[in-house]
């Protein structure tokens, strides 16, 4: 998650590469980081042309402003050319991870107690989704 949120703090347009709704990796995935990637990804939304300044600008006397300001300046060593594959690739990891993790969930309730017929209907949509 690291990588994902430094590189859109480093690089606001990248959100423009986001055509997912991106609510489901804190649902679903539980990842640590992942509140705040939604929240840069709202603010990069919502402020289109932010610059990293203004995004960190943002944060500014809360909890996650230093940490951001280490993000933005953290050598990631990703080849300036390959940041927008490097960003897709990571952000698409994650949707895998977070569908995995539900279908996992759902299973096992399944198993224990049985699914509802609209928990049936969402598993088979995400078992067509793998």
């Amino acid at each position: 998650m690291r990588v994902l949120i430094a590189l859109l703090l480093q690089n606001p347009s990248l959100v423009g590469l986001l055509d997912k709704d991106v609510q489901f990796i804190n649902q679903d995935l539980h990842e640590k980081g992942g509140e705040l990637f939604i929240e840069l990804v709202q603010i990069c939304r919502e402020n289109v042309g932010i610059f990293p300044g203004g995004i960190l600008e943002h944060f500014r006397d809360t909890d996650h402003y230093r940490p951001l300001e280490l993000l933005m300046n953290w050598d990631h060593m990703i080849d300036p050319d390959n940041i927008e594959q490097s960003f897709t690739e990571t952000f698409d990891f994650f949707c895998h991870k977070a569908l995995e993790r539900k279908m996992d969930i759902l299973m096992a309730k399944e198993r224990q107690v049985g699914l509802t017929d609209d928990e049936k209907l969402e598993l088979a949509q995400l078992l067509m989704q793998k």
